[in-house]
């Protein structure tokens, strides 16, 4: 089962935004996600522009796997 979530980081955020990428990844490995990927969406034709538009992938094993680690994160 993937899951993905696509959000907008403003440029003065950047680096504060790939220090919760680290911890975000470690803490979901630990509770048992077992992939978590985050892209930055690359512009037209793969052109350098940055917009800063993100992507998150998360891979779970199935639906129930999904649910347990979205409680343990509320938790």
């Amino acid at each position: 089962l993937l899951q993905t979530n696509s959000y907008i980081v403003p440029k003065e955020k950047r680096t504060e935004h790939a220090r919760l990428v680290k911890r975000f990844r470690a803490v979901m490995s630990r509770l048992g996600c077992e992939e978590f990927e985050v892209y930055e969406q690359a512009g037209p034709n793969w052109s350098n522009e940055v917009g800063g538009r993100f992507v998150q992938i998360m891979k779970f094993r199935d639906r129930d796997h999904q649910q347990q680690i979205r409680e343990a994160e509320q938790s």
